[in-house]
């Protein structure tokens, strides 16, 4: 049996599906800490009354919205006495496969790696999530799980059914939590492998997951994914990306070649796909802008 492996789910506003899959994570874990941000007062008693049917539950109820990271952060350092050996992170929305938290720590054991994920499936539009791999300093490939090279070789780590061990945010931080919500995990996955951690990805353990409200689309024969993202969300996708780009050009120089051409996809899919999509373009060139010539926000520490 895995030896004290802690949760954190971050919540908001979650729809009946997380009352059905909690349960699910519960069953493989030792502990579950759950960050609330401000949802209404019938989740908020749903989350109170889901604690007091459970003895390894702590839920802390936040009044506003603080962002991913900043909840994440305020679990992982409310868990620092306790002292766990590993994190498990899931969103309100995953739904985990049998034995998924077992064959990640199975993996792990196996080939000695510190961060893991899972092979995620993306519910709504039938399809495997992306990762990167290096080919060198200059060079990255995107690919899905399907390709043996990012077995215990990925450059990126979705938050979302990973699992990292505590000693890592002892020694490298935590999340920056100033990004709010996109992009913390690829910052955090390529500072981890500043450090030479190794990140793997694993088949046999599974997640299905929703990634914004996809919608699929076909043109002149390729098939087009959207987000459908709102300008909120849009605006810091676009400053993140560039706090991204300009922490680890000098250590991956070639993540900057993957980042501007995923720019202008963006941009290509909101125009032809989506709905407001010039006031999405604005939010998004405004965070462009910030990204470029704004203060990088700083990484939190455990004290």
């Amino acid at each position: 049996m895995q030896k004290k492996v802690y949760g954190i789910v971050v919540t908001y506003y979650f729809k009946n599906e997380f009352k059905k899959n909690v349960n699910l994570f519960l069953n493989e874990l030792d502990f579950l800490y759950i960050i609330d941000n401000g949802s209404s007062n019938k989740h908020v008693n749903y989350l109170k009354e889901l604690k007091n049917n459970k003895n390894n539950i702590h839920l802390q109820l936040n009044k506003f919205n603080f962002g991913l990271a900043k909840a994440q952060n305020l679990a992982l350092k409310l868990m620092k006495n306790k002292n766990p050996e590993w994190v498990f992170f899931f969103d309100q929305d995953s739904k985990p496969k049998k034995n998924l938290i077992k064959n990640l720590l199975e993996h792990s054991k196996k080939y000695n790696t510190e961060l893991l994920g899972p092979k995620i499936l993306e519910q709504k539009v039938k399809r495997n999530n992306y990762y990167l791999i290096k080919k060198n300093n200059f060079k990255f490939k995107r690919t899905t799980i399907d390709n043996d090279e990012i077995k215990n070789n990925a450059y990126n780590l979705v938050s979302s059914g990973s699992i990292i061990k505590y000693k890592v945010f002892k020694e490298i931080g935590l999340f920056r939590e100033n990004f709010f919500i996109d992009y913390i995990d690829l910052e955090f996955s390529l500072r981890a492998r500043q450090r030479n951690y190794r990140i793997s990805i694993v088949n046999s353990a599974s997640l299905f997951h929703e990634l914004g409200s996809q919608t699929k689309h076909n043109f002149c024969g390729f098939t087009i994914f959207c987000h459908n993202y709102s300008k909120e969300r849009r605006y810091t996708i676009g400053r993140n990306r560039f706090f991204y780009m300009r922490i680890f050009a000098k250590s991956f120089p070639g993540i900057i070649k993957i980042e501007v051409l995923a720019t202008f996809y963006d941009i290509f899919r909101i125009l032809i796909f989506e709905k407001n999509s010039i006031e999405k373009i604005n939010y998004l060139i405004k965070g462009i802008l910030h990204g470029i010539f704004k203060k990088i926000p700083p990484i939190s520490y455990l004290k």
